[in-house]
């Protein structure tokens, strides 16, 4: 199939008939779906990891505007940071409930045990190795945290806290994202067929949710709150769902060449919805969120399908991939050296980018990738066990 094209089509297939010497076997027409994605059952999505690289980027972009290095210190860089996180939100909504679907389709349930481990291997190590640099640092005075700010990010619960120190208060999205680690699972195994309803009602009511918490508790910030952007990673829970959907996939089956234009609209639609809610508080707070998430999850899914295009080929090229790996542990690290009001030594350039990098690589080199080595291998261990299982004859 070309990949340029993203036609969907059931096609019947009749295998030959089979004759022997006792009877005449005709197969009935089976329907096979060609066009979904190979990636639903199995192997890594692609495209993922440049997307991920991309969002790290605006997030760096961002905060080296308001530190003021390299960039000017002008409001449109300084935003892009929301909207690099944001597509790291919707991109986590979908890679997780892909897994779980896949998961639930092949064994017919969830494993929690197996999943709140896979995410402890992935998130854990990297980020007490960060709370281990941040607590040397405090103990140096070169950061000053709260009592209340320790709670926070020992216990994932920044995105309540107010006006958390700037040196941990990225750790606001890492928040939001366990709370949704946490739930996720546990709704998709009681109701896994019916689960986007939960994503849909989340959608609703979430714009509600970010308007009650403005205007009844001003303490907690409503662009920071978990409780106020689960509609973020709802909409990429959501595309997930719609990917298994035959009739999404037939709407959606653009050319590589009418994916560019859809991708340009898309940026476009971005940028203005941007520019409006900077002047419009009640746009911010309704529509502007899932309006950027939505152009997110078509932009994922059309760049998962086209990933043999020049734009396909960027995202998944070796500097994009790499970058994207690293995407977790520049996060973690850069937020402590990017400090726009730090007079640390460390928080000057270009110590400070120095510093990023080298920390950012000992992170994911030392601490992540080993263990996601271990990780993938016990996932190999596990499924070889499973198959062996299902081989076995019945007695």
């Amino acid at each position: 199939m070309n990949h340029s094209d993203l036609s969907v089509s059931c096609v019947s297939a009749y295998p030959e008939r089979v004759v022997d010497d006792k009877s005449l076997t005709v197969s009935e027409p089976i329907a096979v779906d060609q066009d979904e994605p190979a990636w639903l059952s199995r192997g890594k999505i692609p495209s993922l990891h440049g997307l991920r690289a991309l969002s790290i980027l605006l997030v760096l972009i961002a905060h080296l505007a308001q530190h003021g290095i390299l960039l000017p210190r002008t409001w449109h860089l300084t935003e892009l940071g929301r909207l690099g996180v944001d597509m790291f939100f919707v991109i986590s909504g979908f890679l997780i409930t892909v897994l779980l679907l896949r998961e639930h389709k092949k064994h017919q349930t969830i494993s929690l045990k197996q999943f709140y481990l896979r995410r402890a291997l992935r998130i854990l190590p990297a980020y007490l190795c960060f709370l281990l640099g941040i607590a040397v640092m405090n103990s140096l005075g070169a950061v000053a945290l709260s009592g209340r700010d320790w709670f926070g990010v020992l216990t994932y619960t920044v995105s309540f806290v107010p006006k958390p120190i700037w040196d941990i208060g990225h750790i606001w999205s890492l928040s939001v994202e366990e709370h949704f680690y946490l739930l996720w699972p546990i709704v998709m195994l009681c109701c896994p067929r019916r689960g986007w309803l939960v994503p849909l009602a989340t959608i609703v009511t979430t714009p509600l949710m970010r308007w009650l918490i403005q205007e009844h508790v001003p303490a907690l910030d409503a662009s920071y709150c978990t409780l106020t952007r689960m509609d973020t990673i709802a909409v990429g829970c959501g595309l997930a769902y719609l990917a298994y959907w035959q009739p999404f996939r037939r709407i959606l089956r653009l050319s590589a060449r009418s994916a560019y234009l859809f991708s340009a609209a898309l940026v476009l639609l971005v940028g203005l919805s941007q520019l409006t809610a900077l002047r419009v508080p009640m746009y911010q707070l309704a529509l502007h969120p899932l309006l950027v998430a939505s152009a997110y999850a078509t932009t994922i899914w059309l760049w998962t399908q086209h990933c043999q295009s020049h734009l396909g080929r960027l995202l998944n090229s070796k500097p994009a991939v790499w970058i994207g790996l690293l995407s977790y542990s520049l996060y973690l690290w850069q937020q402590p050296f990017l400090n726009p009001h730090g007079n640390a030594w460390f928080a000057q350039s270009p110590v400070n980018l120095v510093c990023i990098v080298v920390l950012a690589l000992a992170s994911y080199l030392l601490v992540e990738r080993p263990l996601l080595e271990w990780k993938d291998h016990m996932t190999r261990q596990r499924s070889h066990r499973d198959s062996i299982t299902a081989m076995a004859p019945s007695t």
